[in-house]
């Protein structure tokens, strides 16, 4: 089995995929439109069009206490 992640937000009862695909389910989307992405050492941004509105997307990439000390040394 396949195992995701699917992200649909509805604007004006039109429903729009901004992550993933919808497999396996009777939604109807429209893709969301991505203007920006920003990959930083801990956050990956997305920005998305949806419509009339503007979607951002912010995915944390925690940094764990013992990586610092490794470096730092």
């Amino acid at each position: 089995a396949i195992l995701g992640w699917c992200g649909l937000v509805n604007i004006d009862n039109i429903t729009y995929t901004w992550l993933g695909n919808p497999q396996g389910s009777s939604i109807q989307s429209k893709p969301a439109n991505t203007t920006q992405f920003t990959v930083t050492p801990t956050r990956t941004i997305f920005t998305l069009q949806a419509a009339s509105m503007e979607l951002n997307i912010t995915f944390l990439s925690p940094i764990e206490v013992r990586w610092i000390k490794q470096r730092v040394v």
